[in-house]
C-alpha cells in the first residue's frame, strides 16, 4: 500500500509539473504579446506626440510671423508719419524765418548767447 501511494504522488506530481510547465510557457507567451502591444502602442504614440508637437510649432512660427509682419509694418508706418511730420515742420519754420528774418535772427542770437552762458560755467 505505500508502494502505491508513493507512486500515485509521483505520477502527480509529474502531471502537476507538467501543467505548471505548460501554464509558465503560456504565460511567457502572454508577456511576450504583451510586451510587443506596449512597444508598439509607444512608438505610435511617439510618433503622434512629435506630429502634434510639429503641428503645434507649425502654428506658433507662423502666428510669430504674421506678428513680426504687422510689427515691421506699423514700424513703417510710424516712420513715414514722424518724416512727414519733420518735413513739414521745418518747411514751416523755413517759411517764418523767411517772413521774419530779423526776429530769427533775434532768436537764434539768444538761443546762442543762453548756449554760451551754459557752457562757460563750471
Amino acid at each position: 500500500m505505500a508502494q502505491s501511494a508513493t507512486t500515485t504522488l509521483k505520477d502527480v506530481s509529474k502531471t502537476d509539473t507538467s501543467e505548471i510547465e505548460a501554464q509558465l510557457a503560456a504565460l511567457r507567451s502572454d508577456v511576450s504579446g504583451l510586451t510587443k502591444a506596449l512597444a508598439a502602442y509607444g512608438q505610435t504614440q511617439g510618433k503622434n506626440l512629435s506630429e502634434a508637437a510639429s503641428t503645434q510649432a507649425a502654428s506658433v512660427k507662423a502666428s510669430g510671423e504674421e506678428a513680426a509682419r504687422i510689427a515691421a509694418q506699423k514700424a513703417d508706418e510710424a516712420y513715414h508719419l514722424a518724416r512727414d511730420k519733420a518735413s513739414l515742420a521745418y518747411m514751416q519754420t523755413e517759411d517764418t524765418v523767411r517772413q521774419n528774418p530779423a526776429a530769427a535772427v533775434g532768436i537764434a542770437a539768444g538761443i546762442g548767447f543762453l548756449a554760451g552762458l551754459l557752457t562757460a560755467r563750471k
